[in-house]
């Protein structure tokens, strides 16, 4: 269908649309994601995945999914996110616990699941909720293990109570960096030792805790890395730690990281407009412009066995 006046694109909610060259977007609608159906997992070859998740998982659990609970993040809608982060939802979404538990209850019942890697980004955004989460939990469903990611200033005594009776065995953190200046540049809104007493307080439940960190903070030299090496040490030595996850900084369109990129004059006429980007290049001219260590270092680092291994 072609549309021709303006008048008719601005009322098509979430069209975009090109105008003289750029991409122009219309009202943005919000779906109620208790409104959606469950996506079709009878279309994939599950046995495959659940192949590869018994090869590595060391707890016993066999038949494990990806799931969501939640669209968005808080802390983006409410300060514009962290320094990295390109989450194309612009506000906060979740399911309500009684839609999480009939679409586990329907993947239990078709496909035997007896693990849930929740895919939301802040998993404890909201005590309430997830409080009504594990109060609500079927009896079915009661050995039903979660593996979920949240913020580490989320986490206190009462939160990982609750994320142990619901049966979460693993958190993943974004810890970052065990640089503490680092750490502030990223824009997460909370000091860097929250990081370890989240650790804490979660290995004294009796979950694991899965740091991720970031290789090439802006202004990283080889000494910030070397704190990030040492941290990463310290997790895997005695803060309920099997495995770190690293990753080489990436400016993700619509990211503050990406925007702060396009101020290079050379970036911006490499990047402004481009359709297809290429991670590689983007985290090259990121770690060339932006800090002091370099590609092949980055590499070398992010590509070291986990500390399972």
């Amino acid at each position: 269908m072609c549309i021709r006046d303006r008048e008719d694109r601005d009322i098509i909610p979430n069209a975009a649309f090109l105008e003289e060259g750029h991409v122009r977007t219309g009202a943005t609608r919000y779906m109620n994601l208790d409104s959606l159906p469950l996506p079709a997992y009878d279309l994939l070859e599950l046995e495959r995945y659940f192949r590869a998740f018994r090869a590595r998982n060391r707890d016993g659990y066999e038949r494990a999914v990806t799931y969501y609970t939640q669209k968005g993040c808080q802390w983006r809608e409410k300060s514009g996110g962290c320094m990295f982060c390109g989450i194309p939802e612009q506000r906060h979404r979740a399911k309500s616990p009684q839609k999480v538990w009939e679409e586990l209850s329907a993947l239990k019942e078709q496909f035997g699941i007896d693990y849930v890697y929740e895919a939301g980004d802040d998993f404890a955004f909201d005590r309430k909720w997830l409080e009504e989460l594990v109060e609500t939990k079927p009896a079915q469903l009661r050995s039903l293990a979660f593996e979920i990611s949240t913020r580490a200033d989320r986490i206190d005594e009462e939160t990982v109570k609750y994320l142990r009776k619901l049966g979460v065995v693993e958190v993943l953190i974004g810890m970052e960096t065990g640089n503490h200046a680092q750490f502030r540049k990223l824009r997460k809104g909370y000091p860097w030792e929250r990081n370890l007493k989240a650790a804490d307080l979660l290995g004294r439940e009796g979950m694991r805790v899965f740091p991720s960190l970031i290789i090439g903070v802006e202004g990283e030299t080889y000494e910030t890395l070397n704190d990030t090496i040492s941290l990463a040490n310290e997790l895997k030595s005695g803060r309920y730690v099997e495995r770190c996850l690293a990753s080489i900084m990436t400016p993700i369109p619509g990211s503050a990281a990406y925007y702060e990129m396009l101020r290079v004059p050379e970036l911006r006429d490499k990047y402004s407009g481009a359709d297809v980007l290429s991670i590689r290049e983007l985290q090259r001219d990121w770690l060339s412009h932006f800090t002091s260590i370099t590609w092949e270092s980055a590499c070398l680092l992010y590509t070291s066995p986990s500390p399972r291994d």
